[in-house]
């Protein structure tokens, strides 16, 4: 998204927004979580997993620890 604005002097100025997370970021995301899952498959037990899957604050859980490595990187510019 490209925002324009007016200078003082009556000139177009114009701010690119910087580009966010793409649907193939996503997808690498939702692979490195895919392969680390496969890894560790036969040490679970299906029933807890399916107990686990059912909580409601899973995906916000998991994606809070994605968004914090994110403010780290960020963080140290």
């Amino acid at each position: 998204m490209e925002i324009s604005k007016k200078g003082k002097d009556g000139s177009m100025s114009s701010n690119a927004s910087p580009p966010t997370m793409t649907d193939d970021q996503i997808d690498e995301a939702v692979a490195i979580f895919r392969a680390q899952l496969n890894r560790c498959r036969g040490s679970h037990l299906a029933t807890v997993v399916q107990q686990v899957l059912g909580q409601s604050d899973l995906g916000h859980e998991l994606v809070s620890v994605f968004t914090k490595r994110i403010y780290e990187v960020t963080a140290r510019g």
